[in-house]
């Protein structure tokens, strides 16, 4: 039998665990196609190889608009390496839905500013 202990889940999501115990739901608001997350992308600790040290760009997309987001301590950090690029787009976390034209810019490489909505900051 597998138990669970649900505090070893960051405090934003303790709340949204699904009733199989297997999946977190989305929060509020979002895409009504959202499915619910797998609970172990909230557990698991990943092992990385030290490849990462051949890639040699290093982009990271900060969404800017999230309140709440868990990303802004690793934005600050990512943006003092020299290694990363980060690019902010002032959307919630579902960036591709908000400005897909802004996400595709920097799929594609193009600048970011010109496809954003409006004149907002990049």
């Amino acid at each position: 039998m597998l138990v669970f202990n649900h505090r070893a889940l960051p405090a934003g999501v303790r709340h949204r665990c699904h009733r199989s115990g297997y999946a977190v739901n989305p929060p509020d608001g979002l895409d009504p196609r959202t499915r619910p997350h797998p609970l172990a992308s909230f557990l698991q600790a990943i092992h990385l190889t030290g490849a990462v040290a051949q890639i040699p760009c290093r982009e990271f997309i900060y969404c800017s608009g999230w309140d709440g987001t868990p990303f802004a301590e690793l934005r600050t950090r990512l943006e003092s390496d020299p290694e990363w690029h980060v690019h902010d787009l002032p959307t919630g976390h579902d960036a591709m839905h908000e400005a897909p034209d802004a996400v595709a810019a920097l799929l594609l490489s193009e600048r970011v500013a010109d496809a954003l909505p409006g004149d907002g900051p990049v």
